[in-house]
């Protein structure tokens, strides 16, 4: 694959993740961006970074934007250059607004700018490559494809997979016959077998969506919210999340006035109040005037599904809040 530009910028949405039952296979893209400015150089990897995480991020090859475009440009075979960065944040760090997601996909979308076939770098093949990085695709769909998505990992279940590894059968062998045929040519490079099997779908919103983000003035590592996690829970509240996460989907297409009940959580909000229990006190607030509000992503951020009126905003801003009311951004990352 060949370099076929040496400078690219694009703009990727922040992104919230889990919306209530949705445990890391439901998020949504909103109108606050990251936008980077790219320049192959023959010199030493510089990042200028402006806006958040200004004066905090690395400024060398451990920035999670370069960490994204030498994986990429591997990914496809392409040579590594020298890059020069130029970060304008909007999202804020470790809130739950998927900075890491942004960056990573925002390396993705500058390599899939610059090469001779972009289309190597599709947005399905830049999902799997991302979600090596990140972990899990929840805020990675909705930064990539814009809009409200499903996303998760293909696997087995254990016991699937020990019955596929004893089962015989005459049958198997059936149908075998000439596949030693060499197989066609091709251009696409093969990706890395440690790439994740993902997957994502949109779903489609049928009204006007105005999702108000309260934002503190503290921060949480996701790895620390992830370690409050039990390693199991009840078996009655996994079954009430799945069909709440069911019925968000119908919420979140054409019927709003499900998304106080849809956006109730059994899995993940009350087993991280340890690490941020003024996020939890403001979303029962909000919740108790029948606003739908949920944890954004690991937290600390809240994010309630509606816009909440001035009196609201009001009053969360004098406890110490930053409140905005943002769009859907329905497009995803674009190269500028």
């Amino acid at each position: 694959m060949r370099i076929v530009k040496d400078e690219a910028e694009v703009k990727v949405p922040a992104t919230s993740a889990n919306l209530g039952p949705g445990y890391d296979c439901m998020g949504l893209a909103v109108s606050l961006h990251d936008r980077v400015r790219f320049r192959a150089t023959v010199g030493k990897t510089q990042v200028h970074v402006r806006g958040e995480g200004k004066d905090r991020l690395p400024e060398d090859e451990k920035h999670l934007v370069v960490r994204a475009i030498r994986l990429g440009l591997d990914a496809v075979g392409a040579s590594q250059v020298g890059i020069s960065l130029w970060q304008e944040n909007q999202i804020p760090q470790s809130r739950g607004l998927g900075s890491s997601a942004s960056a990573i996909v925002s390396g993705l979308a500058i390599v899939r700018a610059i090469i001779s076939d972009p289309q190597a770098l599709d947005n399905d093949t830049m999902l799997r490559i991302a979600t090596y990085l990140e972990g899990h695709p929840d805020n990675l769909a909705p930064a990539i494809y814009g809009g409200i998505t499903l996303a998760g990992i293909h696997g087995t279940s254990s016991e699937e997979a020990a019955t596929t590894k004893e089962l015989t059968s005459p049958f198997i062998e059936m149908g075998q016959e000439g596949e030693d045929d060499q197989e066609e040519e091709t251009d696409q490079p093969v990706l890395n077998a440690d790439f994740p099997q993902t997957w994502a779908v949109k779903i489609e919103n049928q009204y006007d969506l105005y999702p108000t983000v309260f934002i503190p003035d503290f921060e949480l590592d996701t790895s620390q919210a992830r370690a409050l996690l039990p390693e199991q829970v009840p078996h009655a509240d996994a079954a009430r999340n799945v069909a709440n996460a069911a019925l968000l989907v119908s919420a979140l297409q054409d019927h709003p006035e499900l998304l106080m009940a849809a956006t109730t959580d059994y899995l993940h909000q009350n087993y991280r109040r340890a690490a941020m229990p003024a996020s939890l006190d403001l979303m029962y607030w909000l919740r108790a005037q029948q606003l739908p509000a949920v944890i954004s992503g690991a937290g600390p951020c809240v994010l309630a599904l509606t816009n909440v009126g001035d009196q609201v905003k009001a009053q969360a801003e004098k406890v110490g809040w930053k409140v905005r009311t943002l769009e859907l951004d329905t497009r995803g990352v674009r190269e500028l």
